[in-house]
């Protein structure tokens, strides 16, 4: 008797349902717009004297500076050269 009245419950849903035009999944939203392309720099080679690696490059020159003057690197890296009777201080190329 439980499973007429199942049954009957679910042919009335079913019936609902498709009277409604079925289930309707939520709309989608729209896409993002796609970002712009921006335009080629007709005149690039301009430019080159300030670009990330030369940034870098004097990141690392200013670190190599700052190692070599104040550290007990700068003991291992430097050589003292007599020079025309005075005292030089050269440092190994580090790379």
């Amino acid at each position: 008797m439980i499973w007429v009245v199942i049954i009957i419950v679910g042919i009335v849903i079913w019936a609902v349902i498709s009277n409604r035009g079925g289930v309707i999944p939520p709309p989608k939203p729209p896409p993002n717009p796609p970002e712009p392309v921006p335009d080629p720099d007709p005149h690039y080679w301009k430019w080159q004297l300030v670009d990330i690696t030369t940034q870098r490059w004097a990141d690392y020159c200013a670190y190599m500076k700052k190692i070599t003057t104040d550290t007990l690197m700068a003991l291992e890296l430097q050589k003292k050269v007599l020079i025309d009777g005075k005292w030089e201080r050269f440092y190994k190329w580090v790379s």
